[in-house]
């Protein structure tokens, strides 16, 4: 339908009153036949647009007969042919000739990806074009009155398609595509957008099709090499993977990009045809740059789509049916969230005869039957040994773990949800895998992992179905196995004895007739999965650069109905490694197929490998290289098909490695192959499945790549390594967060900007930053809440509270820190009451166990001081020990925020004086990373030493000079150094004191702040600055401040304020990142009151706004080196062992081309908590680091009597674009923690790039 919509609205006459700015006539093209723009628009007046419509073929039995009608003839003539051809006519069945049958009562598929962008841009444009029409669906074979159609105008057809389309596209630009790096369908997506783009009237539509479209190019740019678009993709048919002359944006492809030697395939290629006709849209200069683009080494990550976990923050629910439409757009049909829904729409609209309704359902259900039946089979084959059973298999009449497993198999393996991308290019080759994506599960259509090297030379790996199913030979023996068991259990409880045996014999025929005939779980005429579209279990993968681990390990059941067999596609004739003269076709017969293959692509044995059964193989095509390992001992098909094509393998479960590389990397081919085959391979549970599955690859030019399957693990050169979650884009061409509302693409002194708030599209030259709104409004406030004993100060405690909440509610601040909360119920309350508006929020710190102790000593010393005032000192430490150990006060810090944490921490302040030693003042860590933004913000909060404490005020100043330097140690090992850090609290260094300077330098020198922000009160009016306009509080001796008891009420702006007895106790102080640079605003102080005249609290609050982000877009491809420095250790706490620590630290570190190398020092001795030490050694230069640094700290705790112990291998990675952003520039960075053995130390490093 878009098709003809393109051709009349290009060539058919314009209505009168329709507009056509891509036009520069209305009259038909002469080319252009009126008849068939009649016959256009009368096809339009009649379709049926959307599976909603009143007109449901279950209903029309007209419509039935017509499709019947034309399907017979279709058939019937198709019958003459072959019989004038010699050959012998095709039966046409009963159902084929029922109108009621199965078989004439499908609708329209409307809700793939695809088809919901084709469908709504057909009606949005039909009603566009045709305004003041009536549009009839299906009205030649109506069978009800007209009125119960509810026929709709060409103006009512848009605006109910416009909201669909907006939803589309928003979506799209948001999470990007379902149908990720999918041939056939992004070729289907082109036509719809580049529609929407050339011809729809309305600039919003016309301008974020645009922006879609821009994506869909910018995916086919980067992943093509050599022509070929073979990469990971949630739906891409076998044609489209096995050779590039068969994708359906193959055409596409060289019609923008010039990669296929002029080339064309079609003559009526969808995408390509509509591009060639294209009035409006232009192709982005950086699009074309990119594509042809050929670097040596290139990663790309990208993430597309999203999972149900995260629907919630998205506001996408799981019962509305705009909201199903989007679950069904990621074939998300059956799983558990939305089976009830679905159910519901399938009925309402007559679905039930209509794929995907009519063919995955019955599968579910015999699948679940058929895990049922085979696990009852084990316990009935164990006989005696019955009972041992239970603990491994589990309770065989409890069949709701295996159902369940079973139907999630079908219901969640097919759905498009979230998927991490990795992608590894270099001049002649591609490697590209879906990370952790549905694991074990079955996949449909999906590519889960593919090297390519030219048009025909891929490699790929499945599970495959034949259809799948279970014959006879198997079902009967295992029905009536499984109805014996179930049977003679049910007789027995029932009747006794006699029962279990005749409900034994009952349940055993039962059982046999349920598998009578063969049970066939793929209809022949399906999607997938079959022999090679799709897979029967998704493996588990697993790589870095040009190395990928897969590891296959189906469930019983999908072994039980699919078979034992895993393989992949190898074709031997796409590869150079035969000679021009033999390549073509495989030889005549088995046997010189054999001698072939086995001349020219020999499996071969790994040298360092523990299982015997391992054999590589490897291709060359051009400079392009590309080696397959499979763990299980491989074979060639020899026979059918797949001669000389397939690699099979005949196991339950197995490890594929795939390696791609070049000459300019390698050089020989021959070196390639001693180097890969040279490498280590350690694979465990290969055939044990109670042993822990897992796979090791020491990567040719990387360092060892690990995926332990069951553990869940995965590491690079002994870290973790990222396998999910990845940005939206990560490369040389576009750094773009997970939900960036604004970003650039960029290449070759050209770029391209999206800003999709604003629905902006722009293209111009290299950009050096590029700058978000954030608009994040930040709060904090000290609020003196001691309990109800005598040092709570104020005289509204209550109304302070609700003061405080509504001020929160009003402010809708992005993130709010509040110190001295002591007491749990207030904050209990506060967070209940706002928990709408911030409904994430972190207290702390304690520790577990011995608050009620710390709150009872505080209690008691708190109640002390107020009793020596009295003279009741002993009573009143009595009494506040009472009270205090009914109070969990922790450090009084509380922390709220509207937006997720995506990192958080916390730490305990061990160095104190006085009664500040009763609670466990110290710090808080979140990083949030609000929507639309390039970054995450780190945020801190802390309360540090009174220094003027009832008792042990001499050590008062002592403790805080220690906390400010813990502080400074602790905001540095959490923070993220791309991005800003921002740190809030009543710091208790008084900036106005002019008496003791010396703290204020410390707190300066120690935390290194790139910014003080100073909030500033500013007075209503017009009314000139105070004395000390940044000043937060008032000494409590001076009488000025109204929250204290016995002071008199005072107007905020009362000019006693601000003066002679402020002081400035709160700070907001500040970090830029190395990527990312915020700007600030609005940074004041505001004073609340809880009644007139009454401040809520001691101290006045302080805002402020990080108005914007500038990000720093360098260029990737130069040259540089790195050098770094041991700078500084700080010790937070020492080991758990009596007395101060010994230790040795070192710095390993692992670049991107696998490369390693070692920094350390002698041991530094007598580190106690609080202490830090200079280290003094040379630096270590690293030159080049490739893609990435990977820097891995090193710790030993020296112990004479014993081995020494490691205390962690905490890890900083430096992936090239940061690298890049800090050239010419030196920075300190501080490894996050080292924690093992009880202990906390920081190493602090300084990092310059030349």
């Amino acid at each position: 339908m878009n098709v003809l919509i393109r051709l009349l609205l290009l060539y058919g006459e314009v209505p009168a009153g329709t507009a056509a700015p891509w036009r520069s006539a209305r009259g038909i093209s002469p080319d252009f036949d009126p008849g068939a723009q009649a016959f256009i628009e009368k096809a339009l007046l009649r379709y049926k647009y959307w599976h909603d419509e009143p007109f449901r073929v279950i209903d029309e039995i007209r419509f039935r007969e017509a499709r019947r009608d034309r399907h017979v003839l279709k058939k019937e003539m198709e019958n003459r042919e072959r019989v004038a051809g010699g050959g012998k006519p095709q039966e046409i069945s009963a159902e084929e000739r029922d109108v009621n049958g199965k078989k004439h009562k499908f609708e329209m598929q409307y809700w793939s990806e695809n088809h919901q962008i084709l469908f709504a841009t057909a009606e949005y444009l039909a009603g566009q074009w045709l305004p003041g029409k009536i549009f009839r669906p299906g009205e030649a074979y109506r069978s009800k009155p007209q009125q119960s159609y509810g026929d709709l105008t060409g103006r009512e057809r848009m605006a109910r398609a416009r909201q669909r389309i907006e939803l589309w596209l928003d979506d799209r630009l948001r999470f990007g595509f379902s149908e990720w790096n999918a041939p056939g369908y992004y070729d289907e997506h082109v036509i719809a957008l580049l529609n929407l783009a050339d011809f729809a009237v309305d600039r919003s539509v016309r301008r974020r099709a645009e922006m879609v479209l821009d994506l869909v190019l910018f995916d086919l740019a980067r992943m093509t090499i050599n022509g070929m678009f073979g990469v990971a993709a949630s739906r891409s048919h076998f044609k489209h993977k096995n050779c590039g002359w068969h994708e359906s944006v193959g055409d596409l492809i060289e019609l923008l990009f010039g990669a296929r030697d002029g080339i064309f395939v079609s003559l009526n290629a969808i995408s390509a045809c509509a591009f060639a006709s294209s009035r409006r849209y232009v192709v982005p200069e950086v699009l074309l740059k990119i594509a042809r683009h050929r670097p040596a080494r290139w990663v790309d990550r990208m993430r597309s789509s999203i999972d149900w976990n995260e629907a919630g923050e998205h506001g996408i629910g799981f019962s509305s049916e705009p909201d199903i439409m989007r679950w069904w757009s990621r074939a998300s049909w059956f799983s558990k969230h939305v089976i009830e829904a679905t159910q519901k729409l399938v009925g309402k609209y007559g679905l039930q005869e209509t794929k995907p309704y009519q063919d995955v359902l019955p599968i579910t259900r015999t699948i679940a039957g058929t895990a049922s039946a085979a696990k009852l089979a084990g316990y009935a084959a164990a006989g005696p040994a019955f009972p041992l059973l239970i603990p491994l298999l589990g309770n065989p009449f409890d069949q709701d773990d295996e159902v369940a497993d079973a139907m999630s198999v079908i219901t969640e393996g097919s759905a498009y949800t979230r998927a991490s991308i990795y992608s590894y290019r270099n001049r002649h080759a591609i490697l590209s895998s879906t990370q952790n994506h549905r694991v074990g599960q079955l996949s449909f259509q999906g590519t889960h992992c593919q090297a390519s090297l030219s048009m025909c030379a891929t490699v790929f790996t499945s599970h495959p179905s034949a259809g799948g199913g279970i014959d006879r030979s198997i079902g009967r023996p295992l029905g009536a196995v499984g109805g014996s068991v179930a049977g003679s259990t049910a007789g027995g409880l029932a009747l006794g004895p006699l029962g279990a045996i005749g409900g034994g014999i009952i349940g055993a025929i039962k059982g046999a007739e349920a598998f009578e005939k063969d049970v066939a779980l793929i209809p022949s005429d399906s999607d997938g999965p079959d022999w090679w579209t799709g897979s029967v279990t998704n493996p588990r993968i697993l790589q870095a650069k040009g190395a990928a681990i897969l590891c296959y390990k189906p469930k019983s059941f999908q072994l039980a109905l699919f078979g034992h067999r895993f393989h992949a596609w190898f074709p031997q004739d796409a590869f150079d490694d035969i000679p021009d003269e033999l390549r073509g076709s495989p030889p005549s017969s088995k046997d010189e197929r054999a001698t072939r293959s086995a001349t020219h692509f020999p499996f071969l044995k790994p040298s360092i490998c523990n299982v015997s059964t391992g054999r590589w193989v490897f291709g060359r095509a051009g400079d392009g290289y590309v080696a397959l390992f499979s763990a299980q001992l491989p074979h060639w098909t020899h026979e059918g098909d797949w001669a000389c094509k397939e690699i099979m393998v005949e196991a339950q479960r197995n490890v594929f490695i795939i390696q791609i590389g070049d000459a300019e990397e390698f050089g020989s081919y021959e070196k390639f192959k001693q180097q890969v085959l040279g490498t280590r391979i350690h694979v465990n549970g290969l055939n044990w499945k109670f042993s822990d599955f897992q796979c090791s690859y020491d990567v040719p030019n990387g360092s060892r790549l690990e995926l332990h399957y069951d553990a869940g693990k995965t590491r690079y050169a002994g870290v973790g390594w990222q396998d999910d979650y990845f940005p939206r884009f990560d490369s040389g061409y576009a750094q773009v967060a997970w939900q960036q509302r604004r970003y650039i693409i960029q290449h070759g002194g050209s770029s391209l900007t999206h800003d999709i708030g604003l629905e902006q599209r722009s293209t111009g030259g290299h950009h050096s930053r590029l700058e978000h709104v954030a608009n994040l409004r930040i709060y904090s406030q000290n609020m003196g809440l001691f309990h109800t004993i005598a040092p709570y100060k104020g005289t509204e405690r209550d109304r302070a509270i609700d003061t405080l909440i509504s001020v929160l509610r009003a402010g809708q601040f992005d993130a709010v820190g509040l110190s001295e909360m002591w007491h749990g119920p207030d904050r209990e309350r506060i967070a209940a009451a706002l928990a709408d508006l911030y409904p994430y929020w972190l207290e702390g710190p304690d520790e577990l166990g011995t608050a009620r102790i710390a709150a009872a000593a505080l209690g008691a010393a708190l109640g002390a001081a107020a009793g020596s005032v009295l003279g009741l000192t002993l009573a009143g430490a009595i009494a506040g020990t009472l009270l205090g150990k009914d109070l969990p006060l922790g450090s009084g810090l509380f922390l709220l925020s509207r937006h997720p944490f995506t990192a958080a921490d916390l730490t305990i302040y061990r160095q104190c004086a006085g009664e500040d030693c009763g609670s466990y003042k110290g710090a808080l860590h979140v990083r949030i990373h609000p929507k639309g933004l390039p970054c995450g913000v780190d945020l801190f909060l802390s309360h540090t030493q009174n220094l003027t404490p009832v008792v042990g005020k001499d050590d008062a100043r002592d403790a805080l000079v220690s906390q400010i330097r813990h502080l400074a140690a602790f905001v540095q090992s959490c923070r993220d150094g791309r991005g800003p850090a921002i740190l809030l609290g009543d710091l208790n260094v008084d900036g106005l004191d002019q008496s003791d300077p010396g703290l204020l330098e410390h707190l300066y020198a120690e935390m290194k702040p790139d910014l003080d922000l100073m909030p500033t009160y500013k007075p209503k009016g017009g009314d000139p600055l105070p004395k000390h306009p940044n000043a937060t509080s008032e000494r409590d001796t001076s009488g000025i401040s109204s929250f204290n008891d016995g002071n008199s009420p005072r107007a905020v702006n009362d000019s006693a304020r601000f003066a002679e007895a402020a002081q400035r106790l709160d700070y907001i102080l500040v970090w830029q990142g190395s990527e990312f640079d915020a700007e600030y605003s609005d940074s004041d102080v505001v004073i609340h009151q809880s009644s007139d005249g009454r401040d809520m609290s001691d101290h006045y609050g302080i805002t402020t706004r990080l108005s914007s982000i500038l990000q720093r877009l360098p260029d990737i491809e130069t040259d540089m080196s790195v050098t770094i420095w041991f700078r500084k250790i700080f010790c937070f706490e020492t080991t758990s062992g009596p007395g101060n620590d010994e230790v040795r630290f070192a710095l390993r570190v692992v670049k991107g081309n696998g490369t390693e190398l070692k920094i350390g020092g002698r041991p530094l001795q007598d580190l106690e908590e609080g202490s830090s030490r200079l280290i003094d050694i040379d630096p270590l230069e690293i030159g080049d680091p490739g893609e990435f640094l990977i820097l891995v700290g090193e710790a030993f705790e020296i112990d004479d009597l014993s081995a020494n112990d490691s205390l962690g291998n905490p890890v900083l990675r430096l992936d090239r674009w940061e690298l890049v952003v800090l050239k010419g520039r030196v920075q300190r960075r501080t490894l996050p923690r080292f924690t093992g053995d009880g202990c906390q130390y920081a190493l602090e490093l300084e990092i310059a790039v030349k």
